[in-house]
């Protein structure tokens, strides 16, 4: 789920390219047994809030570290 939401956000192209073997993927653990419905759905909800807390903690100031291009060392 978490790379839907990246690719429909950064690569719209990709997004489209990945839909079908999301959904297969969504359908055939159902079909084979191996996760209820509620499993697959859960994992959505999981996957997008995953996504959002990410984003969200990536734009505060100070989230990435910054990188000293001088090499001062200091």
């Amino acid at each position: 789920m978490v790379a839907m939401l990246a690719s429909w956000r950064y690569r719209r192209w990709l997004f489209w390219v990945c839909l079908p073997f999301f959904a297969a993927m969504c359908i055939s653990t159902v079909y084979g047994r191996y996760h209820y419905v509620a499993d697959v759905l859960a994992g959505i909800v999981v996957g997008a809030l995953g996504f959002a807390a990410g984003s969200w903690l990536m734009e505060r100031p100070g989230a990435l570290a910054e990188i000293d291009l001088q090499g001062s060392g200091e």
